[in-house]
């Protein structure tokens, strides 16, 4: 067993992620994971995350081809709290001690960097020897090439825009305890003339003691110092913007917190914004040319002390608000210690499936239905109890496609891949999951609440639809190969990441895969008959991410094409995997960015009579971009005139060998096998491609002889003989024990 790289090693020590020590201890469950095959740094990460030595979010960003950027501004990042195109928000540990705190990061253009960092620095000044625990005030700013990081004090608890999107609208007694709490915190600010600038649902926490905390107070004026419409701009910072601070250039001030602390209250009494419109112009416009409603309009249980104070807060005139905060504690009233229980109870409520609080609240106004009337809902609902069929054959499910499934033509025969007579199947009987006396197909079960899909070994299924929150698992029990069918459509599956184990896939259509990490586990996937269309496209969940994603595939046979990225992943790891027939295993795109490069690392791998192992397209820019293959006790022997490297083509480009690097460990190639060619589009000539400046390492030329002559036995694929000199202990090639083998018949 191998120990983690050395570049994962020197992460680990020097940002105090975990000692030797606990490295020895999570040795014996790397060992019984990986057993007599190498332990991945993702397999060591992965054992790290189980015994609580790194968080998530930390195991992904070690997983990526980016580890560095974990370290940011003298901190190791821990949790991601908030991330996208305008800013992140991290909470992270200090690298020289043990304190916590939260960073935020903002994009900024390379003019702006000194008038962002003084204005930070200028709120940071005024708002030095603050102690009030609900203002997490930024105690430190830096300017990198691009960013301004801002660190404050650490705040455990949950954005108020979490809470709205779990449970709706909040009672109106927690609304105005909310109002309570903040007007102090706004206080303070008014007093050190600071404003904060971006006051909204998710700027403003609670925690689970009833405590109310304002974040990045002052981070805006500081990076946008005028308010302008930006693409990366989220919508949901129009929802309180002072329309005379978005249309005038007017600098944010304590009458433009006002309105935004009016439209937050707004949003969280009637459980949306003020003007829901989705696009920010939309929004602005309408701050700018209409007044915002009486709340009880749509929270007819506001109290109409509440409600002035929000309509006060909201008036278009700045004159027409409040003079000061202090103004509006006087008609609200000071916050009380009930305000902070009765925070921590609503807080409390969100650990439950409903939510308690809000439907006492809803009890208590609205009439009781006469007695008569209640009787026969109840009767009625009786009655339904005992006469709807069971949950378990409901035709639809809600993870699965709105349409049911189509019975399978009769002339839509299904070919297995070695050739075989075709076998006909009977009509889909429409029922989830259920296999009916006389039926072939059944349709695919419901996932359980963790999102595994659990199928019959030898069944045959019929793919659908399915669209999971979480991780989607597809595996046939007890270690039994079952048959999943995608026929006449495209099957589309969609979720954080998906596994398929136990399988066989038979794509007579297309099958898009959208995941962040997708694993292919003892499984058998093949595109028709022989087809070289590619069986499987992957695409990431979030193309826009900088980690967009791990492909993993082991003990598996692809009978025909492989896999097709839409874009590039993080890293593909393959072990012990056959591929045979047309097409290619792997079909990689030009990277979406400058200095994207994709290891893939193959193990145990055997390719026979195949299509290339890689088929690539690089980008106007190869260097930055490179294909980086490293090879572990393989046998290529691709058809032949196949290259096991194809490059997409008549021509090459310039510096084309910049995109690909070739490293391999006791590999073996078939001795008359190209290694790297050109595959021009149909019609086109072949050009020339030299080779010459390739960087190769470790790859042998060799005679190869295989157990048998059938392509499609996995048996006959065992390497039986070689003139090549090897030292690994087991010789090169697959497994033929391990890996999937086809069913014969369904």
């Amino acid at each position: 067993m191998d120990w983690p790289s050395r570049e994962l090693s020197q992460c680990l020590a020097e940002w105090r992620l975990c000692t030797p020590q606990d490295l020895q201890r999570c040795r014996g469950a790397v060992c019984k994971f990986v057993r007599d095959l190498p332990s991945f740094d993702s397999v060591w990460i992965d054992v790290l995350l189980q015994n609580h030595l790194l968080t998530p979010y930390q195991a992904r960003i070690l997983d990526s081809s980016t580890p560095d950027r974990l370290a940011l501004a003298g901190h190791v990042i821990q949790d991601c709290l908030e991330e996208n195109a305008w800013r992140g928000v991290y909470r992270a540990r200090s690298l020289e001690g043990n304190e916590r705190r939260l960073l935020t990061v903002h994009g900024l253009h390379p003019d702006e960097r000194v008038s962002a960092l003084q204005s930070i620095d200028s709120t940071i000044a005024r708002l030095r020897g603050v102690t009030h625990p609900g203002l997490a005030a930024p105690l430190r700013a830096e300017v990198g090439g691009r960013e301004l990081i801002v660190e404050s004090a650490n705040v455990d608890g949950t954005p108020l825009r979490e809470l709205l999107i779990r449970r709706g609208r909040f009672p109106a007694a927690v609304t105005g305890a909310i109002a309570r709490s903040l007007t102090p915190i706004l206080s303070i600010l008014e007093e050190r003339d600071v404003a904060h600038g971006d006051l909204r649902p998710r700027n403003v926490w609670l925690d689970d003691q009833g405590g109310l905390h304002v974040l990045n107070a002052g981070v805006l004026a500081a990076v946008m110092p005028t308010f302008r419409v930006m693409q990366e701009l989220p919508v949901e910072v129009c929802d309180g913007m002072d329309a005379e601070v978005a249309s005038s250039g007017r600098a944010p001030d304590a009458r433009s917190d006002q309105y935004a602390l009016g439209c937050l209250l707004w949003q969280l009494a009637a459980g949306r914004p003020p003007f829901p419109t989705g696009d920010a112009h939309g929004k602005i416009a309408a701050h700018r040319s209409r007044p915002i409603t009486d709340v009880r309009e749509l929270a007819p249980q506001t109290p109409d002390t509440l409600a002035g104070v929000i309509r006060k807060l909201t008036q278009r005139s700045p004159v027409d608000r409040y003079a000061t905060f202090r103004e509006m504690a006087l008609q609200i009233g000071p916050p009380a210690k009930a305000d902070r229980k009765l925070l921590k109870r609503f807080f409390h409520t969100f650990q439950t499936e409903a939510p308690t609080q809000t439907a006492r609240e809803v009890v208590e106004h609205s009439r009781q239905l006469p007695s008569t009337l209640a009787a026969v809902v109840i009767s009625s609902a009786t009655l339904w109890l005992f006469t709807s069929p069971p949950a378990s054959i409901r035709t639809r499910s809600e993870n699965h496609a709105a349409v049911p499934p189509r019975p399978l033509p009769a002339d839509s025969q299904a070919r297995p891949i070695g050739g075989a007579a075709p076998v006909e199947e009977p009509a889909v009987i429409q029922t989830a999951g259920v296999r009916q006396p006389g039926s072939a197909i059944q349709t695919l079960p419901i996932a359980d609440p963790t999102g595994v899909i659990v199928l019959t070994p030898g069944a045959t299924y019929l793919a659908q639809n399915v669209r999971q929150p979480g991780p989607l698992v597809i595996r046939g029990a007890d270690g039994g190969i079952a048959r999943l069918i995608v026929r006449d459509t495209v099957w589309e599956a969609a979720a954080d990441s998906v596994r398929l184990e136990n399988v066989q896939l038979e794509c007579h259509s297309a099958v898009r895969l959208q995941c962040r990490g997708l694993e292919i586990i003892r499984s058998v996937v093949s595109s028709g008959a022989g087809s070289a269309t590619p069986a499987i496209e992957w695409r990431p969940q979030d193309s826009a991410a900088a980690t967009p994603g791990t492909i993993t595939m082991i003990d598996s046979h692809f009978p025909s094409s492989g896999l097709q990225c839409v874009s590039r992943p993080a890293m593909i790891r393959i072990a012990n995997c056959l591929k045979t027939g047309p097409g290619a295993f792997l079909q990689i795109p030009p990277a979406g960015r400058a200095h994207q490069s994709l290891p893939v690392h193959l193990i145990h791998m055997t390719l026979r009579e195949s299509g290339p192992l890689v088929a690539w397209t690089p980008g106007p820019r190869a260097a930055g971009q490179r294909i980086d293959v490293v090879t572990k006790a393989c046998v290529f022997a691709p058809a032949p005139e196949t290259p096991l490297f194809a490059l997409a083509g008549s021509i090459a480009p310039a510096e084309w060998e910049r995109s690909l690097s070739i490293s391999g460990l006791e590999s073996l190639l078939q001795g008359t096998a190209k290694l790297v060619d050109l595959v021009p589009p149909p019609g086109k000539p072949r050009g020339a491609i030299d080779t010459g400046k390739l960087d190769v390492d470790g790859l042998q030329r060799a005679t190869i002889e295989f157990f048998g002559d059938d392509v499609q036995d996995v048996a006959s694929n065992g390497l039986k003989s070689t003139d090549a000199q090897f030292l690994v202990d087991n010789p090169p090639g697959i497994n033929i024990e391990k890996v999937a083998r086809r069913l014969t018949s369904h």
